[in-house]
Order: structure tokens, then sequence, then C-alpha cells
């Protein structure tokens, strides 16, 4: 974000007449505290490939069917070796049926198999990876595996040995290594290499499973992506995310999700990509905590993205593995096995959850919503727990959220036709898609784009971001209530006494408006934030990053106050409290 130092003064050119704009403390009411949050869905390579820190894509050969090539998708052999998934041997676990198969020639020097991560992997000199894999053979090596990070040009970033020559049994056995590269590369167009030199008399074939390479993280959440949300200044985080809770046999099942990485099976998320689940339940509550936010955790509803639900005379498990999630999280370790597992995996004291919400844009289902499935699942859940709140999924989209907090008085499932009449009250509001890896974008807008090397936060997302970081907990009612182009609403903080003005101007010109404020103190002082363009379709993309991005300004405060909004543009106006 940049900042200016300067007076702003005066009608810019080519703007209209003055809007005259009252602000008063009249009417005010109180404004939700977690009005604004995100909402994470699982899309565009959000968590694997994204928001989870992990490097290796196909890791554990998740999912995949073995002999095929899309089963060694990320994976390509190094030298003379000969690479295959197979599920022919042993498994490392039973949720990991799948492993890698190398063979190699006789006195082949520098053979092995190679990953090259999620389109590139990013390599920082200052930072130091860490590495692991199961490996077994029914013959030791005579030579040692070595562990490499290697750029496209052949230059070695970084590399150690993992496994000394003749440890390799025929047991699955983990290895593991840090590395620290000593050179910066020109770009993320690096791989992960395990090499080895094979022996003059050959030898067995040497059988991998879930390789990892981890670079330094926010508790398991890759840095910048992780600080990036932070900067959002949420005060909830919607988990697991979307369309993971609508299907059948291969939706998200937080038992899956937990516990060691090499218990969890992955699943084909239902944006048709593999989920190797290392982002959990715990990872996401973890996450909310580290973020000092408020956690809004979603059940499975029964309901299916083909349009079918679970039939009511079947639906007692649906409710069953809702109450075993719930438990999971926060239920007393001391008396209940899935509170336990909790404890045991890490957690002992309960996460702090006060709403759940029930499925996934059920309005796609809404008629079976309403006939049972919401009903069945709320009235079985508050007879274990009774003191939470549970929230209906019905999705809604609305605009106006801050100013018009006052909409809504509960949420839950009302009468379809009453939807329309019935006043509700908005008091979390979120946008998704909010990441997106460029390499396989499936939606847009986004509020974060990335690749291997960094992230692009969009306009929406300092829209979002400029919204969140200036709120107040009182709105303070404006008339008129609206004048077009020009779409506003004004808070205070009650307890700094700070005023903000959030203003759109959705025109081709600039705007001038006049503030007369009655019965609110303002001093003398105060910043814009503003976000603008001369061009309405402009964007930040990898190569410009930064075209367009909030720029803060001070101003004075008068008694016939004013102030230009630019055309195409996003502002704030905070006034300092009164002295």
């Amino acid at each position: 974000m940049k900042t200016v130092s300067a007076l702003v003064l005066g009608l810019a050119i080519g703007a209209r007449a003055t809007t005259d704009l009252v602000l008063s403390s009249t009417g005010s009411y109180p404004s939700s505290s977690t009005l604004y949050g995100i909402m994470y869905e699982d899309i565009s390579h959000s968590g694997d490939g994204g928001l989870y820190a992990e490097l290796l894509q196909n890791r554990a050969f998740q999912q995949v069917t073995p002999g095929t090539t899309a089963a060694l998708s990320a994976w390509s052999s190094v030298g003379k070796a000969a690479i295959a998934v197979v599920n022919s041997t042993k498994p490392v676990s039973s949720a990991l049926p799948n492993c890698l198969e190398l063979t190699y020639p006789r006195a082949a020097k520098s053979v092995g198999v190679k990953n090259s991560g999620y389109w590139g992997i990013s390599i920082r000199p200052s930072w130091t990876y860490k590495a692991s894999f199961y490996a077994k053979s029914v013959a030791a090596l005579a030579s040692p595996l070595s562990v490499s990070l290697v750029n496209i040009d052949g230059t070695v970033l970084a590399s150690a040995v993992a496994v000394p020559s003749g440890v390799l049994t025929s047991t699955w056995i983990q290895y593991s290594v840090e590395l620290t590269p000593t050179i910066k590369p020109a770009s993320s167009n690096n791989t992960f290499q395990v090499t080895f030199d094979a022996p003059a008399t050959g030898g067995q074939p040497i059988h991998f499973a879930l390789f990892s390479l981890f670079p330094p993280t926010a508790n398991g959440m890759r840095i910048d992506i992780a600080e990036a949300l932070k900067a959002m200044n949420p005060s909830f985080f919607r988990l697991p995310g979307g369309n993971n809770l609508e299907s059948f046999d291969t939706r998200w099942k937080f038992n899956e999700t937990i516990g060691p990485l090499v218990d969890r099976p992955g699943r084909v998320g239902d944006w048709s990509y593999v989920n190797t689940d290392g982002l959990g339940l715990m990872e996401y509550l973890d996450l909310c905590e580290d973020f000092e936010v408020e956690p809004y955790m979603a059940v499975y509803s029964g309901y299916s993205l083909n349009g079918e639900s679970v039939p009511a005379d079947d639906f007692q498990w649906v409710w069953e593995a809702a109450i075993a999630q719930i438990q999971f999280a926060i239920g007393d370790a001391a008396t209940n096995g899935y509170a336990a597992l909790r404890a045991k995996y890490g957690h002992p004291e309960p996460y702090k959850i006060t709403k759940i919400e029930i499925g996934n844009e059920d309005q796609f289902g809404l008629e079976t919503y309403e006939a049972y499935r919401y009903s069945y699942l709320v009235g079985n859940l508050t007879k274990v727990f009774p003191h939470l709140e549970y929230m209906a999924s019905n999705a809604a989209y609305i605009t106006g959220i801050e100013r018009n907090s006052d909409l809504v008085r509960h949420f839950y499932v009302v009468p379809e036709n009453a939807w329309l009449t019935q006043p509700i009250q908005v008091f979390s509001a979120a946008y998704a898609p909010v990441l997106n890896n460029i390499n396989d974008s499936q939606w847009t807008p986004n509020l974060i784009s990335f690749d291997a090397s960094g992230v692009i936060l969009s306009t929406s997302y300092y829209v979002q971001q400029m919204f969140s970081v200036n709120r107040g907990d009182t709105i303070l009612p404006m008339t008129p209530v609206r004048a077009p182009p020009v779409y506003y609403v004004a808070s205070k903080d009650s307890t700094t006494g700070t005023v903000f003005f959030k203003a759109s101007n959705t025109g081709a010109k600039s705007e001038m408006v006049s503030i007369a404020f009655e019965g609110v103190k303002v001093g003398t002082t105060g910043t814009a934030t503003t976000l603008t363009s001369n061009d309405i379709n402009a964007s930040n993309t990898p190569e410009d990053p930064y075209n367009v991005v909030p720029v803060v300004t001070k101003f004075t405060v008068t008694k016939n106050f004013k102030y230009t909004l630019p055309a195409y543009s996003f502002v704030v106006l905070k006034f300092t409290p009164s002295s």
C-alpha cells in the first residue's frame, strides 16, 4: 500500500455538481463484530499447490490408477531409470496402497526420480527445506541415495545424503533430510530429485512412498499466502470449504483428514483434482487459532452435486457423522473417543467453535433441505450440543452488506416464499473463491492468485481488505440513503472515536461529496485510502502485480468538508477522533 503526504482540497477537473451528504448519530445501530471473514473452498488448487505448503505434487500417488501415465503426474525418471506406479507390493499403509517402483540398468551413473512440484518449486537460499520419503528394496544398495534441488539448467542448488550405503532394507522406513540452498535460481523452474549410482552387478527395484518437501511454513501453511489472508483482518474462517461437502462416497470425511499423513487416503475433490487432505480438519482449526478468528465449521447435509439427496429413511448415519465431527473438534477428551483422538494428535483442549453450518449451497437441494435434511440434522445436533448455533447454507448474494447489517435477525431456514419478506440479519459475509493457482484457474474473479513464485493480490482483494481493516462497531445513518453513481456507508469505532466513511464511485467521472456531521464529532485531520484506475478493466497480473493498489493520503477537515472521489474508485476516509 502506497502512502502519500498531501492535502486533498478543491474540485477535480471533470467532476459533477457536489452531492450533499449528512452523517448523523441519530438512529445509529450496532454492526456485527464478525462481519468480514474468509470463505475457503478447495478450487483452483487453493489447498494442495496453494495454502498447504507441501511443494511436491502427487507426493503419495493417492487416488490414481497404477500402471498409467496419469499416475506419474509431476514425476519423471532421472538418467536411465524407469519408473511406474504399482500396487503389487505390500503398501506403506492401508490408506496409501500405491507406491513408485524404480528399476535401473547395471553401472548406470546418477539414476533416480524427480518431481516438478506444482508448476515449479520456489527455492530461496535463506531457507532450509525439509525433505522425506519412505523407501524399501529387497537388496541393500552399495551407493547412497541423495536428495537434491536442481534448477532446469542442471545447477544443483542443494544436496544431501538421505540414505547411506547399505542401509536400505525390505521394510518400509521413512528417511528425512534437510536441504539449505546456497544458490538463488533465476526462476521457480526447479525439481526435487532422489538419485544414486547403480551397482555394476545391477540390483533389485526400489520402492518409494509418500515423498514430501516443505519450505519454512506458517504452521504448515505457505507463508506468503497465509500472510495475505491474515492481512485481510478476518473475523471468521469458513471450513472445510464449499463443494467438498456436496458428494456421496467421495465427499470430504473429517476422519480421513486427521492423524499421520500416511493414514490419509486423500480424495478426488469436486473440482476434479486430487486433494491429499494434508490440509485436514485440525490444520484448518489450527489456522483459525493462528489467525485468532472464529471457525465456522460446516457438516455434510446429505446432498450431492448430481442433485440427489440421502433419503429420509436412511438419514441417521448423516447426523451421526456430523456429531462425530463436532465431538472431535469440541468434545471432552476424557469422555469421548473422537475428542480423545484430537488430544492424541496434539490438541488436548477443545477448539473454540460456536457456529455450525449445515451443508453447502443447499438452495440447490432446497426441497429435501426444507423437508427433512436441515431439521433432522439440527434436531439431533441440538440434543448433543444445545449451546451451538446452527446456520442454514442457502447461499445469498448480497451487496451493501455493511450498511444493511441490520437486515437480518436470524440465519435459519424459512419457508421458501418467506425469503423475500422476512427480515434477516447479515452477521457475516465473505467473498469466494478466495484463492487461485494461475496454472489451474477454474474460476474468475478470485481475491488472491499465485504461482510457485509469489502471490498477486486482486483489486477485489484490496476492496475487501479496506472494508475489513477500517471497521467501526456502530453504523451511522446517512442521508440521502444513496446517490448513484456514488454508494457509501459510515461507521464509528466507539472505543477510539474514529469515524469511517466508505464510498464507491462507479461512474466514469470524478464526484464531489460534501459531508455534514450531525451529533458526530471528528478531528481536524484524517487519512484517505484510495483504490482507483482510469481503466475500468485494469487488474493486477503476474507481469504487473502492483498495477492497481491502494494509495494513502492525508486530508484536513474544514467546517464545510468536501472530498473528490475519483472515477472508478473505492475510497475510505478515516476521520481522527476529536480531541
